[in-house]
């Protein structure tokens, strides 16, 4: 009898917390706007969190889209043939942070965080993997100091820029 009292005062607990991250009606961390808006009647705090994570996610989407446009068209302009190494590269680290960000965040608030702070932390993160991307299109604007390859640089800026007009428009 004891070992089933212990058995429920540890593991009960623990079985509870784990809906505190709780995802939307389809099982993905993606909520409609109807959704959200369900959510904000009760949980204004969480659906303004959700709006955040779903913000800076697709900030990320078109950063990264920037950059691998502005590797395709120097590969192109370089008259290669075949795949580019890099893009290559640069995809499966994109998906391995990917996974890294979904599993961090779901592994440390499945024991003890909210909803809320799941949301916030995945906005954190992906908003730090958005500073490294720009991070890299400011290298390319500059030439890498002077070592890379010039044609990326005009591109890089105006992706730059128009990074610069999507925040400003937030």
């Amino acid at each position: 009898m004891k070992k089933i009292l212990m058995f429920a005062l540890v593991l009960l607990p623990l079985l509870a917390s784990v809906g505190y991250a709780a995802l939307n009606q389809s099982g993905d961390d993606y909520f409609t706007e109807q959704e959200i808006k369900d959510i904000a009647e009760n949980h204004p705090e969480v659906a303004d969190s959700i709006r955040e994570f779903k913000k800076a996610d697709q900030e990320l989407n078109a950063v990264y889209k920037m950059l691998i446009d502005i590797y395709e068209q120097e590969w192109k302009r370089g008259g290669r043939q075949g795949e580019n190494e890099f893009i290559l590269k640069f995809k499966a680290a994109q998906l391995a942070w990917l996974k890294y960000r979904d599993l961090a965040v779901k592994s440390e608030t499945s024991i003890h965080y909210s909803t809320l702070e799941y949301y916030a932390d995945m906005a954190d993160l992906t908003t730090q993997r958005i500073e490294r991307m720009k991070s890299m299109l400011t290298d390319m604007s500059e030439g890498f100091n002077g070592k890379g390859p010039y044609g990326c640089r005009k591109p890089a800026k105006e992706a730059l820029a128009k990074i610069k007009k999507m925040e400003q428009e937030k």
